[in-house]
């Protein structure tokens, strides 16, 4: 087996080095044996917010001000299922996850296909 030394760059304020080798390089021997380790002792990892500035359920409601699609689907579930609107069409995102969602239906469970879609979200584990 060959060793190769890759690299991470382009580092931005606030970056962790340890989640970003685990984003990248989940199979790496260096990441898995952290998990394993935090494991053993009880540390469970924390993730923050992708978008902080949607984290009350006041600022994504805001956020669907100029939604048309009341008659699909109604947006104050869908804020509290964790998602704003990206102000196109019927496209919303998950502010915690960033998973993002469109081309609603009327009998879609906004809870239900977050859920499904994205189902390791901590806001939806919460």
């Amino acid at each position: 087996m060959k060793n190769y030394r890759i690299f991470l760059g382009q580092w931005e304020v606030g970056d962790q080095p340890m989640l970003e080798h685990r984003k990248f390089f989940p199979d790496c021997s260096i990441v898995r044996q952290n998990d394993i380790a935090n494991e053993e002792i009880g540390i469970q990892s924390v993730r923050t917010p992708k978008y902080p500035e949607f984290s009350t359920i006041e600022s994504r409601t805001r956020s669907f001000s100029n939604w048309s699609s009341t008659d699909v689907q109604d947006p104050a579930i869908l804020a509290q299922a964790g998602f704003y609107f990206l102000g196109s069409a019927d496209e919303v995102r998950c502010f915690y996850c960033d998973g993002g969602l469109r081309n609603w239906l009327q009998n879609d469970d906004p809870w239900f296909e977050h859920t499904r879609w994205f189902p390791k979200c901590p806001f939806v584990m919460l």
